[in-house]
């Protein structure tokens, strides 16, 4: 067989590396490709007549698109007519990727799991939704922004920026999508449809953010990895079941033609996994760790998807990690530096693989080209040898500004920093608690903070079965038939083994006393469900219901001994407008809590990094 792979970036060198090994293939075109290429014709992967008058000069079995536009621009319906084997979407079903707009009404048509929406179009629209909302949003430009359209808001200022930068680079009537925000961990989930059957690949995760710990300008991507230890069998039936599967339904109910990759950004909630949105091909950075895991053949894959049979087909992988790091050019993301010489490739003698990307040749030399120059991939049995093996070989790269990020595979740490650890207390079902715990995950708390313990007063409590099922450790201090002091010593004892740097409460139906309230003095952290101005104590939903009232808040305060009397740290206001129910009432109070709780503890964290503090004992001695 012969293959043209149309494209240029590090996915369609590792989509081209794998065909080749393949021992039906005999040759892999790379269209128009880079530095690194080993056969490549300087043809656009939109040009389709310059395409098709390749394929049929070097009498190309196969075609495969690497990047979106071609998809969007119809490739696959073209390249049909001319009487060629190209896989992928045709122009009407890539609008699951070119059109946000569109692609949120496939998910919602065929009840697909995902956040709650608005369509609108031009500023004064998204103004008035985006005040609406306080700022705690997704703000997304409809249509293809080459990975730079997307903005992760907190506030109505930081909203509004975003809104004024999409309209100045899109247009002032551009039409955009604002979606609730989500707190939890972000994975990729990607395989391949025949139109009847899908196939899913290891789930894997990228990095956005140009800076370690998840700062900075969000990017292409500046690494992954594969596969996620926290994507268990339990979460990836819940997946396949709430949306893969329904996805591969609404393909065949609206007649669409799909046969080829498919992308899956998802977040992984307290409440479950949600898609935040569809890729109409393989991602980038993330094929550059699938690829090497992956021990199927590719050509078989992409022979079954266009035949239809990848039901005989199961997809085989190879044991242990794949950690991914993308070596970028000087002021990527912005006003990137070109030309500067590449050197060491290969001086540390490993088996790590070379991606290229953003590189090309001049004479003799190997030199930058775009912003995302080279992905370094390693292979190890443990993540962290996987990183040890992608960072040994890349350190050994250079060129001018040369930049990577050095936490690929430890989602969020900070070199040198120590996260701040936290107790959280529960006695009921967890739902604040399983908020935070994914936020620590992936998400605003991911850089900052981590949970040495989840504590329970009640061993029933369905919070607890929820934080083992996570993986979290757990404790439980009975406190029926005792003393508040007896009961709160014990859990002082208890928690030295932890070492916890802050207390959280979640759900905590205990007041505690100042035996306790002074051994965490300021570091001890609730969330109330009122204003304490207006209402102290417990059932602030049921107060706020039976007042009648439109509004109610949900507050974030250190805890002294008083009840609920200590400072506040933040308040966010909860729309009770038009509801009859308390059930309503709790319903959109916990929503808010679960995004708002999380963000607060994150700004507090960051702003006061914790030192460990002492833990009083029984004895009364620090």
């Amino acid at each position: 067989m012969k293959i043209a792979v149309l494209g240029s970036g590090g996915r369609e060198e590792a989509i081209a590396w794998k065909l080749s090994l393949s021992p039906r293939v005999s040759h892999v075109y790379s269209l128009p490709g880079n530095g690194g290429s080993r056969c490549r014709r300087s043809i656009d992967p939109c040009d389709f007549p310059a395409i098709i008058s390749f394929c049929r000069e070097e009498k190309i079995d196969l075609v495969v698109p690497g990047p979106e536009k071609p998809f969007s621009c119809g490739i696959v319906d073209e390249l049909s007519k001319a009487g060629l084997s190209v896989v992928g979407p045709d122009r009407r079903a890539s609008l699951l990727e070119s059109s946000k707009g569109w692609a949120k009404d496939f998910m919602v048509r065929h009840h697909v799991a995902t956040p709650g929406f608005e369509r609108v179009k031009g500023f004064d629209e998204a103004k008035a939704v985006i005040e609406r909302m306080n700022g705690w949003l997704v703000l997304k430009y409809d249509g293809l922004a080459a990975g730079k359209g997307v903005f992760v808001c907190g506030t109505v200022a930081e909203a509004l920026e975003a809104l004024s930068t999409i309209t100045r680079c899109f247009g002032s009537d551009s039409e955009l999508v604002i979606e609730e925000r989500l707190t939890g961990w972000e994975v990729s989930i990607i395989g391949f449809i025949d139109g009847k059957t899908i196939r899913l690949m290891l789930p894997s995760q990228d990095h956005k953010q140009l800076l370690d710990g998840d700062r900075g300008p969000n990017t292409g991507g500046m690494g992954a990895f594969c596969p996620v230890a926290a994507c268990n069998d339990v979460l990836m039936e819940r997946i396949s079941r709430t949306i893969v599967q329904p996805t591969l339904s609404g393909l065949r109910q609206d007649g669409l033609f799909y046969r080829g990759p498919i992308y899956f950004g998802l977040m992984v909630t307290s409440e479950g996994p949600q898609l935040l949105e569809y890729n109409a091909r393989l991602g980038d950075p993330e094929t550059q760790v699938l690829m090497p895991s992956l021990a199927t053949d590719l050509a078989e894959v992409y022979l079954a998807c266009l035949a239809g049979t990848l039901d005989r087909l199961q997809l085989e992988f190879h044991p242990g990690f794949f950690v991914g790091v993308v070596l970028a050019a000087r002021g990527y993301p912005c006003a990137v530096s070109t030309g500067d010489e590449i050197q060491g490739l290969g001086d540390d003698g490993s088996e790590a693989l070379v991606f290229h990307a953003g590189t090309r040749r001049t004479d003799d030399r190997l030199v930058t080209s775009g912003g995302r120059v080279l992905t370094v991939v390693g292979h190890g049995e443990t993540l962290e040898e996987a990183r040890r093996a992608a960072y040994k070989a890349g350190e050994q790269i250079r060129f001018t500004g040369v930049h990577f990020r050095r936490d690929i595979g430890r989602r969020g740490d900070k070199p040198g920093s120590r996260k701040t650890r936290i107790a959280v207390f529960i006695s009921g079902r967890g739902s604040n608690m399983e908020s935070i715990a994914a936020s620590t995950r992936g998400g605003v708390l991911s850089d900052c903070c981590e949970i040495s313990v989840i504590l329970s007063d009640r061993a029933e409590a369905a919070g607890i079965d929820k934080a083992k099922s996570l993986g979290l450790p757990t404790l439980i201090v009975p406190s029926v038939g005792r003393s508040r002091e007896d009961f709160e010593r014990e859990i002082l004892e208890r928690l030295d083994a932890f070492a916890p740097d802050y207390v959280v409460l979640a759900g905590f139906k205990r007041i505690l006393s100042p035996l306790f309230v002074n051994a965490f003095a300021g570091r001890i952290i609730n969330i109330h469900p009122a204003d304490p101005e207006a209402f102290r104590g417990l059932n602030g939903y049921q107060w706020a219901f039976d007042s009648g009232l439109n509004e109610t808040f949900v507050t974030v305060h250190l805890v002294d001994a008083g009840v609920d009397t200590g400072p506040i740290l933040a308040k966010c206001p909860v729309d009770l407008a038009g509801v009859t129910s308390i059930e309503e009432v709790e319903r959109r109070g916990l929503k808010t809590e679960h995004s708002f709780y999380p963000k607060v503890l994150a700004d507090h964290f960051r702003s006061n990094t914790a030192k460990p503090g002492p833990v009083r004992t029984s004895n009364g001695k620090d």
